[in-house]
């Protein structure tokens, strides 16, 4: 077995920049690479707003929460399904998006979409 690593420039950012701009400057360059025997993360990318949005294990508020993010990241969503209605910031919102690479969900809420349910993105079976 062999193990792999990938360094990249993350501390070459401009001061000032945001953790999130910063990661997804980052996330733009390596999800792109091919890598033996990496299997690459399915979805389509949105990106995000909203600083401390949780992650739960259901789409649900009441669901565990299995992560937190960072403000203005991007994120790969598999899949979305109706669950709880949420309300924040001046919006409301039934749809949750599944992030694999979180195993879990977020609102729609917090993608940046014009509309409620994410486009191109197919209902979770």
């Amino acid at each position: 077995m062999t193990d792999r690593a990938l360094t990249t420039g993350g501390d070459l950012q401009p001061v000032g920049t945001s953790f999130g701009a910063a990661s997804n400057r980052v996330t733009t360059v390596t999800r792109g690479l091919a890598v033996p025997g990496a299997t690459p993360v399915g979805g389509s990318w949105f990106g995000t707003w909203g600083s401390a949005v949780r992650v739960r294990a259901t789409p649900s508020t009441s669901a565990a929460v299995v992560g937190t993010l960072p403000a203005g990241i991007d994120v790969a969503v598999r899949c979305q399904r109706l669950g709880e209605l949420v309300r924040a910031e001046g919006y409301e919102n039934a749809w949750w998006a599944y992030l694999p690479e979180r195993g879990g969900y977020m609102t729609n809420i917090y993608v940046s979409s014009p509309d409620n349910k994410l486009p191109g993105v197919p209902d979770c079976s």
